[in-house]
């Protein structure tokens, strides 16, 4: 008898177990609101000579654009975006309809960019150079002049982990001096893989964003 009590009790756990891990049913729309963000990697610093990991240095050169890098500022950029169904999503603003393709614990978020230039020479602006090379996932380009940008993210529609990454881009020629601050979310390269002119300095710093569906 106590054998069975015991087996009893066991099989009741294992069941209680079982129904905490049934993640609840979705139902579309979904809006998933940013509830949280940690930085991931804080700031670094290169130019084509290599990398400048003096702290005061680094601090120094992202000095005009330190508001851009404060974790609430970054939070505001990707504050909320809507799930229309497993295949569809939108931003908060309704700017354009977004791919979804569902891999596991992997949701990629395929986004038509509102609009993407190309010089008439063919050339890009040093941005958008700068954004393609950090990108993890490759642009996909229907034509010439669109481009989707693959975002990744991670969890589910509960409870999701969205990668984002800002950079800061300065170029000097001669005695003109240009500065870029751009951000973008999904996940990046490595800061090498972006190509400098003798006088370019690069700085990025990456974060993790955590949203909450409603």
């Amino acid at each position: 008898m106590k054998q069975l009590a015991c087996c009893l009790a066991l099989a009741s756990l294992f069941v209680a177990c079982k129904k905490d891990d049934i993640i609840p049913p979705v139902n579309y729309p979904v809006t998933m609101i940013a509830t949280s963000i940690k930085i991931k990697n804080k700031a670094r610093l290169i130019t084509k000579n290599g990398e400048i990991k003096d702290a005061t240095t680094i601090s120094n050169f992202n000095k005009w654009a330190e508001n851009y890098f404060i974790p609430d500022s970054v939070m505001k950029l990707a504050a909320s975006f809507v799930f229309l169904s497993k295949d569809s999503a939108s931003a908060s603003d309704g700017d354009g309809r977004i791919g979804v393709k569902i891999n596991g614990p992997t949701i990629l978020l395929q986004y038509a960019l509102p609009f993407y230039i190309v010089n008439p020479d063919g050339t890009k602006p040093i941005f958008e150079e700068t954004d393609e090379a950090l990108h993890k996932y490759p642009f996909i380009f229907p034509t010439p002049t669109t481009c989707v940008k693959v975002i990744d993210t991670y969890g589910d529609m509960h409870d999701l982990m969205m990668p984002f990454y800002i950079y800061h881009r300065r170029i000097v020629n001669n005695a003109t001096q240009t500065d870029y601050v751009a951000s973008s979310p999904g996940s990046c390269n490595a800061i090498t893989k972006v190509k400098l002119g003798d006088k370019d300095t690069l700085s990025l710093q990456t974060y993790e964003i955590y949203y909450k569906g409603q």
